[in-house]
């Protein structure tokens, strides 16, 4: 697997190609790739070279960027407009803002830069900006992969297959139904005293082939995490859930085949959203991770002008009237709930997903537009078998 490699770079700072390209460990090949990519997302501005260039902090309007930087090193220097953590394949770029002078990683001012964006950028979990190209220049995001792993374990904990026991005079439930029908009971004064009885439990299976997988893909994240000095970054600690190795579970065409079959068992949308990951992170194919949803987004700012900073500290702590949402939610989710539709809850989302009547999805929105009804299958979002409302 690859090795994540994590630099710090410094906002506005001017960079050379040859710089870029010693940070990141490129061939010239490989930084022309890299440059181009991240200017196609308008996080990187190529300026000409000149002394006075090279001794410039900001970024000024007058300041022409160049549309062809495909000239010899040393032509152009590399300005990074953007604050905030950027993934390109297996690459981190930890970019922190110009006004922070010190030459030495400055971890905790970063990270205190990350808790706010994060916070008024209204994201509950660590978030990243995700580079994927296109052509040739796609790449698969490593660290949004890991990122989702980890964060998904500290929501909802390890891959659980559970299986229903059921015991005679168990710590479980009691099955009434099944105790009336299969039991004989003592009658006293006309009542009737079961003294055996059908109880049910759920238990978690500890050696599920699945369980002990994710352990062991967990601890690989976490391990690749610190090899890259990202665990005080993202606040997280080690994890050290088994000593298992991915490669203990068997050859990775074994490993595959087997999340195949359960893929195609498995109903639970968080179960299938992690066997996929755990997927993409085994083979690290960017079209695989490219169909889970939500898993990476952007932290940082583009030249944020100071006016709006203003703006922003004065807004800090105000909320927009939801009441109005809230109702619309209630109503629909009340409305079909009642009617016997089973129905996902929105927590903040606009949207609504209901399960169809039937399993094919599309064919009961294309049905629904007879009705003037616009609903939208979600197959795309990996939940199939439900529409969007």
């Amino acid at each position: 697997m690859a090795k994540l490699i994590s630099r710090f770079l410094r906002e506005q700072r001017r960079y050379t190609k040859s710089e870029l390209a010693d940070l990141f460990a490129y061939d010239e090949d490989g930084v022309e790739g890299f440059i181009q990519n991240l200017k196609s997302y308008n996080v990187l501005k190529v300026v000409r070279s000149s002394n006075e260039q090279k001794v410039m902090s900001d970024l000024l309007e007058a300041d022409v960027e160049a549309t062809d930087d495909s000239a010899a090193n040393g032509t152009y220097l590399y300005v990074f407009t953007f604050v905030g953590v950027i993934t390109y394949g297996n690459r981190i770029l930890k970019i922190y803002p110009k006004y922070i002078r010190s030459s030495e990683a400055p971890l905790d001012e970063l990270k205190q830069v990350l808790k706010v964006l994060e916070k008024y950028n209204h994201s509950e979990d660590v978030s990243i900006h995700r580079f994927s190209g296109v052509g040739e220049m796609q790449n698969f995001n490593l660290l949004a992969v890991i990122l989702f792993l980890l964060h998904d374990y500290y929501e909802s904990g390890l891959y659980a297959s559970p299986e229903e026991i059921i015991e005679m005079n168990g710590e479980g439930d009691i099955l009434w139904q099944k105790t009336i029908d299969e039991t004989f009971p003592i009658i006293s004064r006309g009542r009737p005293y079961y003294v055996t009885m059908y109880t049910r439990k759920t238990v978690n299976d500890e050696d599920d082939f699945f369980r002990k997988l994710h352990q062991a893909v967990l601890t690989e994240c976490s391990r690749r995490l610190q090899s890259a000095q990202l665990m005080d970054l993202f606040e997280m600690e080690p994890l050290r859930l088994t000593e298992e190795h991915i490669e203990d579970f068997g050859e990775e065409d074994y490993i595959l085949s087997r999340i195949f079959r359960e893929l195609d068992v498995q109903f639970d949308t968080r179960k299938q959203i992690l066997l996929k990951t755990m997927y993409a992170f085994i083979t690290e194919k960017e079209k695989v991770f490219a169909s889970i949803a939500g898993a990476a987004r952007a932290c940082g700012y583009v030249n944020a002008p100071s006016m709006m900073q203003r703006v922003i500290e004065k807004c800090l702590g105000q909320t927009a009237d939801i009441s109005q949402y809230k109702q619309s939610r209630d109503l629909l989710y009340g409305g079909l709930s009642a009617l016997g539709f089973t129905c996902v809850k929105p927590d903040g989302a606009f949207y609504l997903f209901m399960k169809t009547p039937e399993p094919d999805a599309k064919a009961f929105s294309e049905r629904a537009k007879k009705y003037e009804l616009l609903l939208v299958p979600s197959d795309d979002f990996g939940l199939p078998g439900y529409v969007r409302i």
